[in-house]
């Protein structure tokens, strides 16, 4: 749009995350000594991270029921594996030594405190343990009737 000033383009009231914007790269000198043409999405602008940020509940021996409050990272599978153990897979979305699971403490309406601990075991899948004060995993933990609902929140760095 050669000759348009940008005070006359249309405003955008919301970018989305792959939405893309111009940008010069003055490490970068191919096209002049000030700098090199070039563009970078939304998302990579704003953080430096992809991210899934989830409420999980879950009760007996079933697979996860999972609220999604934020989602940069893709389709993630959670799966029941045992009393308190759960897993997410994602064919190459999380890169080792990249990967960071943000561990939780929280509480139901009687105050029990529970805790959560992920850990990214290869680029395919991570484990998840959640437990309450007294070291107990139990499918009742996040399920049966409590309405306790575990956040995680998963970050995978550029």
């Amino acid at each position: 749009m050669a000759g348009v000033k940008i005070s006359e383009l249309t405003p955008l009231a919301t970018a989305a995350s792959d939405d893309l914007l111009y940008i010069v790269d003055v490490s970068d000198n191919t096209e002049s000594p000030q700098g090199t043409s070039k563009s970078i999405e939304v998302g990579n602008l704003a953080r430096p991270y992809k991210v899934y940020v989830a409420l999980i509940t879950q009760s007996g021996g079933l697979d996860p029921n999972i609220t999604i409050l934020e989602n940069t990272i893709g389709n993630i599978v959670w799966t029941y594996e045992s009393d308190g153990f759960f897993t997410a897979t994602l064919a190459g979305a999380f890169t080792l030594n990249k990967t960071a699971i943000f561990p939780v403490m929280f509480g139901d309406d009687n105050s029990t405190p529970f805790h959560s601990y992920g850990v990214c075991t290869d680029s395919n899948y991570i484990e998840l343990y959640v437990w309450n004060a007294s070291g107990s995993t139990q499918p009742s933990i996040l399920g049966d009737g409590n309405n306790l609902k575990c956040p995680i929140e998963i970050r995978v760095y550029n």
